[in-house]
């Protein structure tokens, strides 16, 4: 039985061995792309992708682009990585997901006071800045800043899209120029059974009357 298991251990610790060996040269054949992050939010949402980006660099030698609201900005360069700017501002994004609750769309059952006013001003104004970072994605995965073009950098065309939802460009972008985009989310996106979208602004709890 001793030399049973000592077999098996060897056999163990070669496949390892060799498991190592082949991602080691799976990471050397992968080529060098242009990946464009681009993240719409807080800092809470830019630095995780930052942390990404950089691995990206380090680990397969990208070029990262990372694509974010101007607040970010001295952020992502002191990082040392190369920035574009997306529109919107996440200060007034956060004071319009507190003020409405998470709530993307307007609460019909509110008093018509407060209706009327999320109506004719809140969702106008949403809606604005929501185009506006919509339109900003495009050129932030195929146009260059005047300091990278006085720094005599490489064109930057996207080779491939990491996004969070939110900046809604991503996919159209994604189409347009035919490379992959992989969307992620600091927290849960897809609603489930057991969580609802959240922007939905459901409760969390499911009710033990109707078990949902």
């Amino acid at each position: 039985q001793r030399a049973v298991a000592g077999r098996r251990k060897r056999r163990h610790f070669f496949r390892a061995k060799d498991n190592a060996r082949k991602a080691v040269v799976q990471t050397r054949s992968v080529p060098s792309l242009n990946v464009v992050i681009m993240i719409t939010g807080t800092h809470g949402d830019v630095a995780p992708f930052v942390a990404l980006g950089l691995e990206l660099r380090k680990r397969y030698g990208h070029r990262i682009r990372f694509a974010t609201h101007l607040t970010h900005r001295d952020y992502v360069l002191a990082q040392g990585l190369e920035y574009y700017p997306l529109a919107g501002d996440p200060r007034i994004l956060s004071a319009w997901m507190v003020q409405c609750e998470g709530r993307m769309l307007p609460k019909f059952d509110a008093p018509l006071k407060d209706l009327h006013h999320e109506l004719t001003q809140l969702v106008p104004e949403k809606m604005a800045m929501i185009n506006a970072i919509m339109e900003s994605t495009w050129p932030a995965c195929v146009e260059e800043l005047f300091e990278d073009v006085a720094k005599k950098r490489p064109r930057f065309i996207a080779h491939a899209i990491i996004s969070n939802p939110v900046t809604y460009g991503h996919v159209h972008c994604a189409s347009a120029l035919g490379i992959p985009l992989h969307m992620a989310f600091p927290q849960p996106w897809t609603p489930t059974d057991e969580y609802p979208h959240p922007f939905a602004n459901k409760s969390f709890e499911k009710s033990a009357e109707t078990n949902e």
